[in-house]
């Protein structure tokens, strides 16, 4: 068991290790803070140069999906394609004419 002078000692050193400790921890967030500073900066202008680019010509930024239709696919025929009979034609009562 060592004296109380030896325990002081010992005491002393280990505060003072801690003392070290703390001090590099403030260190270290102050270049933590930094660098996040520096990192925010360099987004801000990458974001505003890739939108200008977009902006540019330089392709859609977001692809867009294909949507589905409701309506029965026929292939690709036009209107003037399309058989007489799918259309039927009802002729007037002459008392709607009127």
């Amino acid at each position: 068991m060592g004296s109380l002078v030896e325990l002081r000692e010992i005491r002393r050193r280990l505060e003072q290790r801690v003392r070290d400790l703390e001090r590099c921890i403030v260190a270290k967030d102050e270049l933590i803070e930094s660098l996040t500073s520096k990192l925010h900066r360099y987004q801000s202008v990458v974001h505003i140069a890739s939108a200008a680019a977009a902006a540019g010509g330089g392709g859609p930024r977001k692809q867009r999906a294909l949507g589905i239709s409701a309506e029965p696919h026929r292939g690709q025929l036009s209107l003037h394609d399309l058989p007489k009979d799918i259309f039927v034609t009802y002729p007037k009562s002459q008392r709607s004419v009127t």
